[in-house]
């Protein structure tokens, strides 16, 4: 009976510990502020997170933000944040931040990060894409990223940002909407995170599937006049 509960309780702790390693792996919240009224949602280690309501002047907001398990894994990140963003009562500023921590050292052959940003708006958008050695939620200490700011009805940009941390650390995107006229604003934008292959890979496996080609061609019969 005691060599059961030994057992039993050695199960318990490995399932616990599990448990507890799941749920570090990696965590992402979202924030949206206007300087006054703020949100902040978890994923609750899902590695998607959405808001839809208001946020101060900003009448109707619906923001998601993807990473990993979602997309990624913790050595080649993804993060993903995607809004629709209404404001009907006049000028105001709302930044609206994505963060993601635990990631681990790079893969290999991956050389940095890809940011990219898209959209529309009528007022204007900037994105930064911060990194923070201590991997802290939120945390700014390293911009990788600038883009912006955007006034334009339509704009796509992106920036590539060298990277070769030991890990854990966290990546943080932020986004900044700032309206200055009267009446009706609307901003619509994705931006994205995403690992980026050394130069040498791409040309390799280029290399291969034109060599593999060749020789598919060298191995088809010859067809007789």
């Amino acid at each position: 009976m005691a060599t059961l509960k030994r057992l039993i309780l050695s199960i318990s702790v490995v399932l616990m510990l599990s448990m507890s390693a799941q749920s570090a792996d990696a965590t992402s919240l979202l924030s949206l502020s206007d300087g006054v009224s703020n949100v902040t949602l978890s994923d609750n280690g899902t590695g998607s997170v959405t808001y839809a309501g208001s946020v101060g002047n900003f009448a109707l907001n619906v923001t998601t933000g993807n990473t990993y398990p979602i997309l990624g894994t913790l050595s080649a990140p993804e993060l993903e944040l995607k809004s629709v963003d209404l404001s009907i009562r006049g000028a105001g500023t709302l930044s609206i931040m994505y963060s993601a921590n635990n990631f681990t050292a790079l893969a290999g052959g991956i050389t940095g990060l890809m940011t990219e940003l898209g959209g529309a708006t009528t007022g204007t958008v900037d994105l930064k894409l911060y990194m923070d050695a201590s991997n802290t939620l939120f945390g700014k200490t390293t911009l990788l990223a600038d883009l912006g700011p955007y006034s334009t009805s339509i704009f796509l940009n992106a920036a590539f940002s060298a990277l070769q941390p030991l890990g854990p650390y966290s990546l943080t995107l932020v986004a900044t909407i700032i309206n200055t006229k009267d009446g009706v604003n609307l901003t619509t934008f994705n931006a994205g995170v995403a690992p980026v292959p050394e130069p040498g890979t791409v040309l390799l496996v280029g290399i291969g599937l034109v060599g593999a080609a060749f020789w598919r061609t060298l191995k088809q019969p010859s067809v007789q006049a």
